[in-house]
């Protein structure tokens, strides 16, 4: 029996420009953005290459002052309060990773179950950036076994580079600005 030539056409396109993971790919676990709006990023996910290392180990986020910070996934809130210096929410999704959120005006207690979109609460000033005091929030995940992951690709679509120019001084939020990532209009870079 031979198969009508249309039929062996449509398997060999198949086959050859669908991507594998459409055919049995897992549901993939998409987050929610922990702020609402754009998402403008201070600071990229520059993790260092030994633990030890520095590094940037997780996003930073620049949202206008005092912006309410969303669950971006659920979980539990594992820590709830200061650490050093700073107010941090840290939540164990049930995945087993752990994400964090600092410096906040915190709004939920430890052992609290969170669902995506729930408030964590209010971005704080004063987290350190590039160098400079702004008013971003740090946000970052990691697996059990201490590997850090860049927060942004849990959320809907994958960021793409766009070309890089130097972020402005002053505001991150002028008219001015321009995107360097971007999934659509959701992520932007202050450059």
């Amino acid at each position: 029996m031979t198969l009508p030539r249309f039929t062996v056409w449509l398997l060999a396109f198949y086959l050859t420009w669908l991507p594998a993971s459409t055919a049995k790919s897992p549901k993939q676990n998409i987050w929610s953005p922990p702020l609402s709006g754009t998402l403008v990023v201070g600071e990229r996910f520059t993790p260092p290459e030994y633990t030890w290392l520095s590094g940037h180990r997780g996003v930073d986020l620049c949202p206008l002052p005092g912006a309410a910070v969303y669950a971006p996934t659920a979980g539990t809130v594992i820590y709830a309060g200061v650490l050093n210096d700073r107010k941090v929410v840290s939540i164990r999704t049930p995945s087993g990773l752990k994400t964090s959120f600092e410096p906040l005006q915190v709004t939920v207690s430890k052992n609290q179950l969170v669902q995506p979109g729930d408030l964590l609460g209010y971005l704080e000033p004063g987290h350190v950036s590039n160098g400079k005091v702004t008013n971003c929030l740090h946000w970052g995940v990691r697996t059990d076994n201490g590997k850090y992951l860049n927060p942004l690709q849990f959320l809907v679509g994958r960021p793409r580079l766009l070309p890089w120019t130097e972020p402005p001084s002053g505001n991150l939020h002028s008219k001015n600005s321009k995107s360097a990532y971007s999934t659509g209009s959701s992520i932007g870079s202050a450059g």
